[in-house]
């Protein structure tokens, strides 16, 4: 009787051995896990135009005076 005890225990351990074995050794189906990858966010370089600075600033300091009948009429 401590024969077919000892028998059963073992064989037991014989299936629970070989039904882990079985587990790991099913194949694994890779899951593919989403990695971020970084956008580069266009940054706007100033790009240097060269332009006749003393001209712009007469522009801007001094607008041509017309006299109130001769004044350029808007395109609208």
């Amino acid at each position: 009787m401590i024969a077919a005890k000892r028998l059963g225990g073992t064989a037991g351990v014989d299936v629970l051995h070989r039904t882990f074995h079985a587990e790991s050794r099913a194949p694994s189906i890779p899951i593919p896990i989403p990695i971020p990858i970084p956008i580069p966010i266009p940054i706007p370089i100033p790009i240097p135009i060269p332009t006749p600075i003393p001209q712009l600033l007469h522009l801007r300091i001094d607008p041509p005076h017309y006299p109130l009948d001769q004044r350029p009429i808007p395109p609208f």
